[in-house]
Protein backbone atom coordinates (compact mmCIF):
# COMPACT_ATOMS: atom_id res chain seq x y z
CA UNK A 1 0.00 0.00 0.00
CA UNK A 2 1.53 3.04 -0.89
CA UNK A 3 1.76 5.82 1.27
CA UNK A 4 0.38 9.71 1.07
CA UNK A 5 3.41 12.30 0.24
CA UNK A 6 4.38 14.08 2.82
CA UNK A 7 5.07 18.01 2.25
CA UNK A 8 9.06 18.10 2.95
CA UNK A 9 8.34 22.17 4.17
CA UNK A 10 9.67 21.75 7.23
CA UNK A 11 12.22 20.25 9.21
CA UNK A 12 10.17 17.17 9.87
CA UNK A 13 12.47 15.35 12.92
CA UNK A 14 9.94 12.54 13.72
CA UNK A 15 10.69 11.45 9.51
CA UNK A 16 14.46 12.11 9.67
CA UNK A 17 14.79 9.64 12.50
CA UNK A 18 12.31 7.36 11.63
CA UNK A 19 14.34 7.01 8.36
CA UNK A 20 17.73 6.26 9.89
CA UNK A 21 15.70 3.44 12.01
CA UNK A 22 14.91 2.18 8.13
CA UNK A 23 18.41 2.06 7.28
CA UNK A 24 19.71 -0.03 10.78
CA UNK A 25 16.41 -2.24 10.57
CA UNK A 26 14.80 -2.16 7.32
CA UNK A 27 12.58 -0.07 4.92
CA UNK A 28 9.31 0.56 6.69
CA UNK A 29 10.45 -0.83 9.86
CA UNK A 30 7.23 -1.51 12.75
CA UNK A 31 7.28 0.82 15.72
CA UNK A 32 5.55 1.53 18.88
CA UNK A 33 3.96 4.94 19.57
CA UNK A 34 4.00 5.40 22.75
CA UNK A 35 2.62 8.35 25.18
CA UNK A 36 3.88 9.65 28.49
CA UNK A 37 2.02 12.69 30.45
CA UNK A 38 3.69 15.13 32.86
CA UNK A 39 0.45 14.30 34.93
CA UNK A 40 0.77 10.46 34.78
CA UNK A 41 1.04 8.51 37.61
CA UNK A 42 1.13 11.20 40.14
CA UNK A 43 1.48 9.95 43.70
CA UNK A 44 -1.72 10.93 44.37
CA UNK A 45 -3.31 9.84 40.74
CA UNK A 46 -3.23 6.75 38.69
CA UNK A 47 -3.53 7.81 34.68
CA UNK A 48 -2.49 4.23 33.47
CA UNK A 49 -3.94 3.82 29.98
CA UNK A 50 -5.12 7.48 30.19
CA UNK A 51 -3.33 8.43 26.80
CA UNK A 52 -3.10 6.18 23.84
CA UNK A 53 -0.21 3.48 22.73
CA UNK A 54 0.30 2.65 18.89
CA UNK A 55 1.77 -0.81 17.75
CA UNK A 56 3.23 -1.81 14.74
CA UNK A 57 3.10 1.36 12.77
CA UNK A 58 5.05 1.56 9.15
CA UNK A 59 6.12 4.34 7.27
CA UNK A 60 6.15 8.15 7.70
CA UNK A 61 1.99 9.17 7.20
CA UNK A 62 1.38 6.54 9.56
CA UNK A 63 3.67 7.39 11.84
CA UNK A 64 2.97 10.80 12.06
CA UNK A 65 -0.80 10.16 12.03
CA UNK A 66 -0.19 7.90 15.34
CA UNK A 67 1.96 10.59 16.86
CA UNK A 68 -1.60 13.04 16.21
CA UNK A 69 -3.78 10.42 17.90
CA UNK A 70 -1.20 9.78 20.59
CA UNK A 71 -1.46 13.56 21.33
CA UNK A 72 -5.16 14.11 20.70
CA UNK A 73 -5.98 11.28 23.64
CA UNK A 74 -4.92 13.54 25.76
CA UNK A 75 -8.47 15.15 25.35
CA UNK A 76 -10.55 11.88 25.20
CA UNK A 77 -13.70 11.96 27.28
CA UNK A 78 -12.16 9.38 30.09
CA UNK A 79 -9.07 12.09 30.30
CA UNK A 80 -10.52 14.76 30.39
CA UNK A 81 -13.13 13.52 33.41
CA UNK A 82 -10.35 12.11 35.15
CA UNK A 83 -8.66 15.66 35.48
CA UNK A 84 -11.76 17.28 36.42
CA UNK A 85 -12.06 14.75 39.48
CA UNK A 86 -8.62 15.16 40.43
CA UNK A 87 -8.48 18.82 40.00
CA UNK A 88 -5.50 19.10 37.49
CA UNK A 89 -5.40 21.90 35.07
CA UNK A 90 -6.36 20.36 32.00
CA UNK A 91 -3.58 23.10 29.87
CA UNK A 92 -0.53 22.69 32.37
CA UNK A 93 -0.46 18.60 31.46
CA UNK A 94 1.74 18.33 29.14
CA UNK A 95 2.62 14.92 26.95
CA UNK A 96 5.75 13.68 25.25
CA UNK A 97 5.57 10.71 22.81
CA UNK A 98 7.97 7.95 22.71
CA UNK A 99 9.01 5.97 19.10
CA UNK A 100 10.24 2.96 19.54
CA UNK A 101 11.20 -0.06 17.65
CA UNK A 102 9.08 -2.73 17.80
CA UNK A 103 10.04 -5.90 19.79
CA UNK A 104 8.57 -9.01 17.82
CA UNK A 105 6.57 -10.48 20.87
CA UNK A 106 3.92 -11.15 18.55
CA UNK A 107 5.78 -13.82 17.90
CA UNK A 108 6.54 -15.17 21.47
CA UNK A 109 4.84 -12.97 24.53
CA UNK A 110 4.59 -10.28 26.82
CA UNK A 111 3.21 -8.63 29.95
CA UNK A 112 3.79 -6.86 33.16
CA UNK A 113 5.82 -6.84 35.97
CA UNK A 114 5.55 -5.17 39.43
CA UNK A 115 8.45 -4.70 42.06
CA UNK A 116 5.80 -4.81 44.46
CA UNK A 117 2.86 -7.64 44.94
CA UNK A 118 -0.21 -5.57 43.60
CA UNK A 119 -3.18 -7.84 45.94
CA UNK A 120 -1.10 -7.15 49.57
CA UNK A 121 1.22 -4.25 49.17
CA UNK A 122 4.04 -6.70 49.90
CA UNK A 123 7.45 -5.44 48.65
CA UNK A 124 10.00 -8.54 49.09
CA UNK A 125 8.52 -9.86 45.91
CA UNK A 126 8.27 -9.16 42.01
CA UNK A 127 5.12 -9.60 41.06
CA UNK A 128 5.19 -10.93 37.12
CA UNK A 129 2.26 -11.31 34.42
CA UNK A 130 2.97 -12.80 31.13
CA UNK A 131 1.13 -14.10 27.96
CA UNK A 132 1.22 -14.76 24.18
CA UNK A 133 1.39 -11.96 21.71
CA UNK A 134 1.88 -8.14 21.90
CA UNK A 135 1.55 -7.16 25.49
CA UNK A 136 -1.38 -4.58 24.81
CA UNK A 137 -3.99 -7.66 25.84
CA UNK A 138 -2.68 -8.35 29.59
CA UNK A 139 -2.06 -4.42 30.01
CA UNK A 140 -6.13 -3.74 29.35
CA UNK A 141 -7.14 -7.19 30.88
CA UNK A 142 -8.32 -9.20 28.07
CA UNK A 143 -6.53 -12.30 28.79
CA UNK A 144 -6.16 -13.99 31.81
CA UNK A 145 -2.18 -13.91 31.58
CA UNK A 146 0.73 -16.61 33.95
CA UNK A 147 1.32 -15.44 36.99
CA UNK A 148 4.87 -15.38 38.92
CA UNK A 149 5.93 -14.33 41.85
CA UNK A 150 10.22 -13.86 42.79
CA UNK A 151 11.58 -13.64 46.40
CA UNK A 152 13.43 -10.89 46.27
CA UNK A 153 15.65 -10.42 49.95
CA UNK A 154 17.04 -14.46 48.33
CA UNK A 155 16.94 -13.13 44.60
CA UNK A 156 19.43 -10.32 45.42
CA UNK A 157 21.72 -12.93 47.44
CA UNK A 158 22.01 -15.30 44.20
CA UNK A 159 19.66 -17.40 44.47
CA UNK A 160 16.35 -18.10 42.25
CA UNK A 161 13.90 -17.83 44.67
CA UNK A 162 10.59 -18.46 42.89
CA UNK A 163 7.62 -18.81 44.86
CA UNK A 164 4.84 -19.19 42.34
CA UNK A 165 4.13 -19.98 38.49
CA UNK A 166 0.53 -20.11 37.98
CA UNK A 167 -1.00 -20.59 34.48
CA UNK A 168 -3.91 -18.59 32.95
CA UNK A 169 -6.02 -19.95 30.69
CA UNK A 170 -4.46 -17.04 27.80
CA UNK A 171 -7.30 -17.52 25.47
CA UNK A 172 -6.28 -15.08 22.59
CA UNK A 173 -3.10 -13.59 21.35
CA UNK A 174 -2.36 -10.47 19.72
CA UNK A 175 -0.59 -10.35 16.17
CA UNK A 176 0.28 -8.15 13.10
CA UNK A 177 -2.26 -7.80 10.74
CA UNK A 178 -2.48 -5.85 7.56
CA UNK A 179 -6.24 -5.92 7.10
CA UNK A 180 -8.30 -3.02 6.24
CA UNK A 181 -6.75 0.20 8.37
CA UNK A 182 -5.82 -1.83 11.56
CA UNK A 183 -2.21 -2.73 12.76
CA UNK A 184 -2.32 -5.30 15.23
CA UNK A 185 -5.50 -8.55 15.51
CA UNK A 186 -6.53 -10.86 18.27
CA UNK A 187 -6.68 -14.73 17.10
CA UNK A 188 -7.46 -17.87 19.37
CA UNK A 189 -4.65 -19.69 20.85
CA UNK A 190 -4.08 -23.22 20.49
CA UNK A 191 -5.21 -25.33 23.31
CA UNK A 192 -2.18 -26.92 23.46
CA UNK A 193 -0.42 -23.71 24.25
CA UNK A 194 -3.05 -22.30 26.76
CA UNK A 195 -1.48 -25.01 29.16
CA UNK A 196 2.15 -23.78 29.04
CA UNK A 197 3.74 -21.27 30.38
CA UNK A 198 4.75 -18.42 28.51
CA UNK A 199 8.55 -18.17 30.54
CA UNK A 200 10.63 -20.75 31.73
CA UNK A 201 12.66 -20.58 34.95
CA UNK A 202 15.69 -18.59 33.80
CA UNK A 203 13.65 -15.89 31.91
CA UNK A 204 11.63 -15.17 34.97
CA UNK A 205 14.89 -14.73 36.80
CA UNK A 206 16.17 -12.34 34.54
CA UNK A 207 12.86 -10.06 34.70
CA UNK A 208 12.75 -10.21 38.56
CA UNK A 209 16.51 -9.32 38.61
CA UNK A 210 16.22 -6.42 36.11
CA UNK A 211 13.01 -5.49 38.13
CA UNK A 212 14.93 -5.27 41.03
CA UNK A 213 17.69 -2.92 39.40
CA UNK A 214 15.47 -0.99 37.96
CA UNK A 215 13.51 -0.17 41.43
CA UNK A 216 16.71 0.04 42.99
CA UNK A 217 17.78 2.89 40.29
CA UNK A 218 14.71 4.75 40.59
CA UNK A 219 14.05 4.61 44.51
CA UNK A 220 18.34 6.19 44.84
CA UNK A 221 17.26 9.10 42.83
CA UNK A 222 14.17 9.47 44.78
CA UNK A 223 15.70 9.12 47.91
CA UNK A 224 12.66 6.72 49.28
CA UNK A 225 11.77 3.25 48.62
CA UNK A 226 10.27 3.68 44.87
CA UNK A 227 8.33 0.36 43.97
CA UNK A 228 7.91 0.28 39.84
CA UNK A 229 5.68 -0.99 37.67
CA UNK A 230 7.12 -2.35 34.02
CA UNK A 231 6.25 -4.19 31.04
CA UNK A 232 8.27 -6.45 29.06
CA UNK A 233 8.48 -8.03 25.87
CA UNK A 234 10.10 -11.25 24.35
CA UNK A 235 11.16 -11.22 21.27
CA UNK A 236 10.45 -14.35 19.17
CA UNK A 237 13.09 -14.05 16.47
CA UNK A 238 16.06 -13.59 18.70
CA UNK A 239 14.00 -14.79 21.84
CA UNK A 240 15.95 -11.60 23.73
CA UNK A 241 13.38 -10.02 26.77
CA UNK A 242 13.41 -6.05 26.57
CA UNK A 243 11.89 -3.99 29.21
CA UNK A 244 9.50 -1.45 27.23
CA UNK A 245 8.15 0.89 30.19
CA UNK A 246 9.04 1.62 33.67
CA UNK A 247 7.02 3.90 35.63
CA UNK A 248 6.18 4.28 39.47
CA UNK A 249 3.64 2.10 41.17
CA UNK A 250 0.87 4.51 42.48
CA UNK A 251 -1.44 2.25 44.22
CA UNK A 252 -0.19 -0.60 46.87
CA UNK A 253 3.06 2.00 47.08
CA UNK A 254 1.34 4.77 48.34
CA UNK A 255 -0.31 3.08 51.11
CA UNK A 256 1.19 2.76 54.35
CA UNK A 257 1.07 0.07 57.33
CA UNK A 258 3.13 1.88 59.78
CA UNK A 259 0.65 5.25 60.34
CA UNK A 260 -1.98 5.26 62.68
CA UNK A 261 -4.64 8.11 62.68
CA UNK A 262 -5.71 10.35 65.47
CA UNK A 263 -9.08 12.52 65.21
CA UNK A 264 -8.97 15.61 67.77
CA UNK A 265 -12.46 17.60 67.94
CA UNK A 266 -11.10 21.26 67.54
CA UNK A 267 -14.32 23.17 69.06
CA UNK A 268 -16.75 21.81 71.58
CA UNK A 269 -20.33 22.78 71.96
CA UNK A 270 -23.65 21.89 73.57
CA UNK A 271 -25.29 18.46 72.06
CA UNK A 272 -29.27 18.97 70.77
CA UNK A 273 -30.15 14.92 72.04
CA UNK A 274 -33.23 14.95 70.21
CA UNK A 275 -31.34 15.56 67.10
CA UNK A 276 -28.73 13.11 67.56
CA UNK A 277 -31.59 10.63 68.37
CA UNK A 278 -33.33 11.52 65.04
CA UNK A 279 -30.17 11.45 62.74
CA UNK A 280 -29.35 7.94 64.90
CA UNK A 281 -33.40 6.30 63.69
CA UNK A 282 -32.57 7.35 59.92
CA UNK A 283 -29.09 5.42 59.97
CA UNK A 284 -30.93 2.68 61.39
CA UNK A 285 -33.61 2.73 58.47
CA UNK A 286 -30.99 2.83 56.33
CA UNK A 287 -29.13 0.22 57.50
CA UNK A 288 -30.20 -3.34 55.38
CA UNK A 289 -31.56 -6.15 57.17
CA UNK A 290 -30.86 -10.02 56.99
CA UNK A 291 -32.64 -12.65 58.09
CA UNK A 292 -36.45 -10.95 58.31
CA UNK A 293 -38.79 -13.08 57.28
CA UNK A 294 -39.38 -12.90 53.50
CA UNK A 295 -35.38 -12.28 53.36
CA UNK A 296 -34.57 -15.90 54.18
CA UNK A 297 -32.58 -18.15 51.59
CA UNK A 298 -34.97 -20.68 50.67
CA UNK A 299 -37.40 -17.31 50.24
CA UNK A 300 -35.50 -15.94 47.77
CA UNK A 301 -34.55 -19.71 45.71
CA UNK A 302 -38.23 -19.85 45.87
CA UNK A 303 -38.94 -15.79 44.42
CA UNK A 304 -36.57 -16.24 41.85
CA UNK A 305 -38.14 -19.46 41.20
CA UNK A 306 -41.02 -18.08 40.77
CA UNK A 307 -39.98 -15.16 38.66
CA UNK A 308 -38.43 -17.23 36.34
CA UNK A 309 -39.20 -20.81 36.60
CA UNK A 310 -42.16 -21.35 34.36
CA UNK A 311 -40.86 -18.77 31.34
CA UNK A 312 -40.91 -19.87 28.26
CA UNK A 313 -38.35 -17.61 26.87
CA UNK A 314 -37.44 -14.40 27.86
CA UNK A 315 -35.22 -11.22 26.68
CA UNK A 316 -33.39 -9.09 28.66
CA UNK A 317 -31.08 -5.99 28.11
CA UNK A 318 -27.67 -6.43 29.60
CA UNK A 319 -24.42 -4.39 30.13
CA UNK A 320 -21.37 -6.90 30.84
CA UNK A 321 -17.72 -5.34 31.87
CA UNK A 322 -14.61 -7.43 32.84
CA UNK A 323 -12.33 -6.56 35.65
CA UNK A 324 -8.93 -7.94 35.65
CA UNK A 325 -7.28 -8.12 39.53
CA UNK A 326 -4.69 -5.52 38.24
CA UNK A 327 -8.37 -3.41 37.80
CA UNK A 328 -10.07 -4.12 40.86
CA UNK A 329 -7.09 -2.67 42.46
CA UNK A 330 -7.46 0.51 41.25
CA UNK A 331 -10.95 0.65 41.44
CA UNK A 332 -12.55 3.64 39.68
CA UNK A 333 -9.54 4.96 38.16
CA UNK A 334 -9.52 1.82 35.73
CA UNK A 335 -12.65 1.03 33.89
CA UNK A 336 -12.99 -2.39 32.37
CA UNK A 337 -13.95 -3.95 29.13
CA UNK A 338 -17.46 -2.61 28.46
CA UNK A 339 -19.65 -3.96 26.13
CA UNK A 340 -24.07 -3.79 26.34
CA UNK A 341 -26.42 -6.04 24.06
CA UNK A 342 -29.53 -8.03 24.18
CA UNK A 343 -29.76 -11.78 25.39
CA UNK A 344 -32.39 -14.16 24.50
CA UNK A 345 -33.41 -17.18 26.03
CA UNK A 346 -35.20 -20.19 25.73
CA UNK A 347 -35.06 -23.51 28.02
CA UNK A 348 -33.38 -25.77 28.30
CA UNK A 349 -29.86 -24.63 27.17
CA UNK A 350 -30.86 -22.58 24.23
CA UNK A 351 -28.81 -18.62 24.40
CA UNK A 352 -28.07 -15.39 22.19
CA UNK A 353 -25.80 -12.59 22.92
CA UNK A 354 -26.33 -10.10 20.54
CA UNK A 355 -23.58 -7.39 21.36
CA UNK A 356 -24.52 -3.85 20.45
CA UNK A 357 -21.55 -1.71 21.81
CA UNK A 358 -18.41 -1.39 21.49
CA UNK A 359 -18.67 -3.31 18.02
CA UNK A 360 -21.40 -5.58 16.47
CA UNK A 361 -20.76 -9.27 17.65
CA UNK A 362 -23.08 -12.26 18.51
CA UNK A 363 -22.62 -15.69 20.78
CA UNK A 364 -25.05 -18.48 19.87
CA UNK A 365 -24.90 -21.74 22.06
CA UNK A 366 -27.05 -24.45 22.95
CA UNK A 367 -26.16 -27.93 24.68
CA UNK A 368 -23.31 -28.86 22.23
CA UNK A 369 -22.35 -25.63 19.91
CA UNK A 370 -21.06 -22.15 20.55
CA UNK A 371 -20.80 -19.68 18.20
CA UNK A 372 -19.42 -16.41 18.03
CA UNK A 373 -19.53 -14.08 14.96
CA UNK A 374 -17.66 -10.59 14.61
CA UNK A 375 -18.38 -9.16 11.80
CA UNK A 376 -16.39 -6.26 11.31
CA UNK A 377 -13.64 -8.51 11.17
CA UNK A 378 -15.55 -11.01 8.92
CA UNK A 379 -14.77 -13.97 11.16
CA UNK A 380 -16.64 -16.69 13.17
CA UNK A 381 -15.20 -19.54 15.62
CA UNK A 382 -17.33 -22.47 16.36
CA UNK A 383 -16.22 -24.34 20.09
CA UNK A 384 -17.47 -26.85 22.21
CA UNK A 385 -20.17 -25.42 24.16
CA UNK A 386 -19.30 -28.21 27.13
CA UNK A 387 -15.59 -26.88 27.30
CA UNK A 388 -16.04 -22.74 25.81
CA UNK A 389 -19.99 -22.23 27.32
CA UNK A 390 -19.63 -22.49 31.10
CA UNK A 391 -20.82 -18.76 31.41
CA UNK A 392 -23.55 -19.07 29.37
CA UNK A 393 -24.44 -21.93 30.99
CA UNK A 394 -24.80 -20.32 33.87
CA UNK A 395 -26.88 -17.77 32.64
CA UNK A 396 -29.31 -20.47 31.41
CA UNK A 397 -29.18 -21.75 34.85
CA UNK A 398 -30.25 -18.38 36.07
CA UNK A 399 -33.27 -18.00 33.20
CA UNK A 400 -34.39 -21.66 34.41
CA UNK A 401 -35.23 -19.68 37.89
CA UNK A 402 -32.17 -22.07 39.47
CA UNK A 403 -34.19 -25.23 39.97
CA UNK A 404 -30.78 -27.47 40.67
CA UNK A 405 -28.98 -25.02 42.30
CA UNK A 406 -28.31 -26.86 45.66
CA UNK A 407 -27.40 -30.30 43.70
CA UNK A 408 -24.21 -28.54 41.82
CA UNK A 409 -23.67 -25.11 44.20
CA UNK A 410 -22.66 -24.76 47.66
CA UNK A 411 -25.08 -21.82 48.13
CA UNK A 412 -24.91 -19.10 50.64
CA UNK A 413 -26.00 -15.57 51.99
CA UNK A 414 -23.57 -12.73 52.03
CA UNK A 415 -24.11 -9.19 53.16
CA UNK A 416 -26.29 -7.11 50.66
CA UNK A 417 -24.49 -4.85 48.35
CA UNK A 418 -24.46 -0.77 48.70
CA UNK A 419 -28.43 -0.39 47.18
CA UNK A 420 -29.96 -2.91 49.62
CA UNK A 421 -29.94 -5.81 47.49
CA UNK A 422 -30.06 -9.60 48.90
CA UNK A 423 -26.52 -11.29 47.63
CA UNK A 424 -26.24 -14.75 47.10
CA UNK A 425 -22.93 -16.82 46.62
CA UNK A 426 -22.75 -20.21 44.15
CA UNK A 427 -19.90 -21.81 44.70
CA UNK A 428 -19.29 -24.64 42.00
CA UNK A 429 -19.57 -28.43 43.68
CA UNK A 430 -17.44 -29.94 42.31
CA UNK A 431 -15.15 -27.14 41.38
CA UNK A 432 -15.56 -25.84 38.12
CA UNK A 433 -11.93 -25.44 36.15
CA UNK A 434 -11.14 -21.21 36.31
CA UNK A 435 -14.42 -19.99 37.71
CA UNK A 436 -14.28 -19.54 41.65
CA UNK A 437 -17.39 -18.38 42.28
CA UNK A 438 -20.50 -16.68 41.19
CA UNK A 439 -22.28 -14.14 43.41
CA UNK A 440 -25.79 -12.70 42.65
CA UNK A 441 -27.62 -9.15 43.47
CA UNK A 442 -31.50 -10.11 43.57
CA UNK A 443 -33.85 -7.12 44.32
CA UNK A 444 -36.28 -7.44 46.81
CA UNK A 445 -38.87 -8.85 44.02
CA UNK A 446 -36.33 -11.45 43.46
CA UNK A 447 -35.49 -10.26 39.98
CA UNK A 448 -31.91 -11.34 39.65
CA UNK A 449 -30.05 -7.29 38.64
CA UNK A 450 -26.31 -8.62 38.76
CA UNK A 451 -24.71 -11.78 37.79
CA UNK A 452 -20.93 -11.31 38.98
CA UNK A 453 -18.67 -14.17 37.55
CA UNK A 454 -15.33 -14.44 39.78
CA UNK A 455 -12.46 -16.44 38.37
CA UNK A 456 -10.00 -18.22 39.99
CA UNK A 457 -6.79 -15.84 38.88
CA UNK A 458 -8.77 -12.69 40.33
CA UNK A 459 -10.53 -11.34 37.19
CA UNK A 460 -14.70 -10.72 37.45
CA UNK A 461 -17.21 -10.52 34.57
CA UNK A 462 -20.34 -8.48 35.86
CA UNK A 463 -23.63 -8.89 33.95
CA UNK A 464 -26.20 -6.18 34.88
CA UNK A 465 -29.62 -7.15 34.07
CA UNK A 466 -32.15 -4.87 32.76
CA UNK A 467 -35.79 -5.09 30.98
CA UNK A 468 -36.51 -8.73 31.80
CA UNK A 469 -39.18 -9.79 29.23
CA UNK A 470 -41.29 -12.84 28.68
CA UNK A 471 -41.13 -13.91 25.13
CA UNK A 472 -43.45 -16.89 24.15
CA UNK A 473 -42.12 -17.65 20.82
CA UNK A 474 -39.09 -17.30 18.75
CA UNK A 475 -38.55 -17.97 15.09
CA UNK A 476 -37.44 -21.50 13.78
CA UNK A 477 -34.02 -20.88 12.99
CA UNK A 478 -33.63 -17.90 15.81
CA UNK A 479 -30.84 -20.00 17.78
CA UNK A 480 -29.14 -21.80 14.83
CA UNK A 481 -26.07 -19.79 13.06
CA UNK A 482 -24.82 -20.28 9.15
CA UNK A 483 -21.38 -18.82 8.06
CA UNK A 484 -22.20 -16.08 6.08
CA UNK A 485 -20.51 -15.84 2.68
CA UNK A 486 -16.98 -14.22 2.82
CA UNK A 487 -16.86 -15.18 6.35
CA UNK A 488 -13.59 -17.05 7.77
CA UNK A 489 -14.37 -19.83 9.96
CA UNK A 490 -11.96 -20.85 12.71
CA UNK A 491 -12.98 -24.43 14.05
CA UNK A 492 -11.87 -25.46 17.63
CA UNK A 493 -11.05 -29.27 17.08
CA UNK A 494 -11.68 -30.38 20.68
Amino acid sequence: MSQPQIEMTKDLTIPKLFLQQCKKYGKNTDVAVRSSATAEDLPDASFAGQQETYLNIRGEYDLLEACKNCFASLFTNRAISYREDKGFDHFKVHLSIGVQKMVRSDMASAGVMFSIDTESGFRDAVFITGSYGLGENVVQGAVNPDEYYVFKPTLKKGFKPILLRSAGDKKIKMIYTEEGNKTTKNVPVPDADRKKLVLNDKEIITLAKWGVIIEDHYSKKAGHDKPMDMEWAKDGKTGKLFIVQARPETVQSQKSGNVLRNYELMEKGKIDMFRVASVLCLCLLMVPVTGLAGDSLDDILEGIRKNYGELPGLTVSYKREVITKTMAMLGDQVKGDLATGKMYFRPPNFLKLEQETPEQEFVISNEETLWWYIPHQKRAYKYSAREFGKELRLLSEIFRGLIQVKERFQVSMREPNELGENQIELVPNPPWQNIDRIILAVTKDYDIRMVGIHYQLGATTLFTLNDVTEKKVFEKDFFTFTVPEGVLLVEDKM
